[in-house]
Parts: C-alpha cells; structure tokens; sequence
C-alpha cells in the first residue's frame, strides 16, 4: 500500500493535511525529546518512519531506529529467531531512551 492509499483510508480533508498534529515531519522539531522509532517491513508508514528520524537527527535530537522485516506483532511469537532479537532489541531503545531521556525544558 502506497502512502496515498493510506492517506484516503484515513479520510483527512485536504485542508488539515499540512497540520503538524497529524504530521509530525512538518512539525518544529527543534528541542524535541530524544526519540526511539522502532518500523517493521510491512507497515504503510515505515518509509515516513525514517523520514521522521532523517529529520530529528538534522534538528540535532537524538534518535535511533531498528527495522524488522515481519510484522509488527513479530514480538509474540518468541520462538522465532527475528522475534527474539526484536525483543532485546525493544527492550534497548526504551533502556537507551531512559539513559538519554533526561529532557529540560
């Protein structure tokens, strides 16, 4: 599914598409809080996800991302061997957020 596609299914009108409320990557992202971005292959958004973090990263906030090629639901099967990397790898980011996380206004 293209973005288009999946920006019909979610009926916004034209005029409130440019809104940073429901598009963050035209949002000021100056000062944001570190953030960690974790996308699977079949997600729709995925692309917009690293788009996203491209954008942190040239706003100078910190950001990390893992990438997975199954579904995002990936994490309940843990005998599977990307399952179980996921896992630690999620388990990482929220540590590594928690680690550099400490934001001041």
């Amino acid at each position: 599914m293209d973005l288009q596609r999946y920006l019909s299914l979610l009926n916004i009108p034209n005029k409130e598409r440019p809104d940073e409320n429901a598009f963050p990557v035209w949002a000021e992202l100056h000062g944001l809080p570190p953030a960690y971005l974790a996308m699977d292959g079949p997600d729709p958004l995925r692309d917009e996800g690293y788009l996203y973090e491209k954008l942190l990263r040239e706003a100078r906030v910190q950001a990390r991302t893992d990438h997975y090629e199954m579904p995002n639901w990936l994490v309940q099967f843990p005998d599977l061997p990307t399952a179980g990397r996921a896992g630690i790898e999620l388990a990482t980011g929220v540590r590594w957020l928690l680690q550099v996380g400490k934001y001041t206004l």
